[in-house]
């Protein structure tokens, strides 16, 4: 970015209006969503089929478009609740989310999303704006589930090469890992139960001769689910507490190793590349006893 495209002090101020904005939303949690998202993972359920297992929530509550208000990135175009920031790459970089209670499937649920913070950074290829969201989800008037996420907007940067296979490492001892290999009809089917319409994750055109990539991204959305479902299953139940931060794109047709680490009441997590790169680190928290 060179000072002649560099964000304004206007622009910037602009944006920073947008601290405070609310919308709320109603649906009802279809049991049948539910499953779709389910099955996209693995189709295990925490602990009964009426109980919407944490981080599941990214199935519901999606954006109704069209062609027409489709951006050129496959995103809906800009602007409306979140400001139309002119950066051109948007991510989703990291969140946190916590069970306030039971979120039961076939009931009327309100979702309402705050802009909490709009905050300019300086990176390496120019400026960084962190769009900070707080999501409340409450059923019957009382709130069941709190989700915090980081949008980053950024200016595309140089091309990314793609991963070099090493061998894996040793795992320490205690630690409990989960090999994955992501192929097309992962990312479609995650891009379509999270209606996704992000072109990178399968318009391998747009993603090398556009963004850069050297071949279709793995959703950040997909890694954190991946993660969170596996210390699901190797404790048995729902979770109460996760949060995770993207740390390098993962990519389609190279293996990703899922590993948690016990620590305390949960786990820490940490999703790793094919060169031995991480790729997202987590943690996660289960409340009382086993």
């Amino acid at each position: 970015m060179t000072a002649e495209t560099a964000l304004t002090a206007e622009e910037i101020a602009h944006y920073e209006a947008a601290v405070g904005r609310r919308m709320e939303e109603t649906a009802t949690l279809a049991p049948e969503i539910a499953a779709r998202f389910s099955s996209t993972l693995g189709d295990v359920h925490y602990p009964t089929r009426d109980t919407l297992a944490l981080g599941r929530q990214w199935g519901f509550f999606l954006p109704v478009v069209t062609k027409g208000t489709t951006g050129p990135d496959g995103h809906p175009v800009r602007g409306g609740f979140i400001p139309a920031i002119r950066l051109e790459r948007r991510m989703f970089a990291g969140g946190t989310m916590q069970r306030l209670g039971d979120v039961r499937l076939g009931v009327e649920t309100t979702k309402t999303t705050t802009i909490e913070s709009v905050e300019r950074k300086a990176g390496a290829q120019g400026d960084l704006i962190f769009v900070e969201l707080v999501m409340l989800f409450a059923q019957e008037g009382a709130p069941v589930l709190e989700e915090r996420q980081t949008i980053v907007y950024l200016e595309p940067g140089g091309a990314v090469p793609l991963p070099a296979p090493v061998p894996p490492s040793e795992l320490p001892s205690g630690e409990t890992m989960e090999d994955f290999t992501p192929d097309e009809v992962d990312l479609f089917r995650f891009s379509a139960v999270t209606f996704n319409g992000h072109r990178i994750h399968y318009d391998q055109p747009y993603a090398t001769g556009v963004e850069g990539y050297p071949a279709l991204v793995v959703h950040g959305p997909f890694i954190a689910s991946k993660l969170l479902d596996l210390a699901m299953r190797t404790r048995g139940r729902n979770a109460d507490r996760f949060s995770f931060r993207a740390r390098r794109p993962a990519f389609v047709n190279q293996p990703l190793r899922f590993v948690a680490d016990a620590d305390g009441a949960g786990y820490q997590l940490r999703a790793v590349r094919a060169d031995g790169q991480v790729a997202m680190t987590a943690e996660v928290g289960f409340a009382g006893a086993d």
